[in-house]
């Protein structure tokens, strides 16, 4: 099982109904991880509140979740998009 931390930062790979799939941003391996958004859950994009329905495969993201010990089901409670480098 792949472990990873609680702000993940990487970037939209893709979208479905309510998971998103984040590419890591590491130089080394890159990979894809996938994420449940719930109902409740934030959506920020440029300081405000959106649907998730805005964020667009190739966005930067902050993701952050909860997941249970052993657990491969990740419940996000908040996704920003980054502002990119040109911003």
């Amino acid at each position: 099982m792949n472990v990873i931390r609680s702000p993940f930062h990487g970037v939209v790979a893709s979208l479905a109904a309510n998971t998103v799939t984040v590419k890591s941003a590491s130089k080394k391996g890159a990979r894809s991880f996938n994420f449940t958004v719930r109902d409740g859950a934030k959506v920020i994009r440029d300081g405000k509140e959106c649907d998730l329905k805005e964020i667009k495969p190739g966005d930067p993201v902050v993701v952050t979740f909860t997941a249970k010990p052993g657990s491969a089901v990740r419940h996000v409670t908040k996704v920003v998009v980054a502002k990119s480098g040109g911003e």
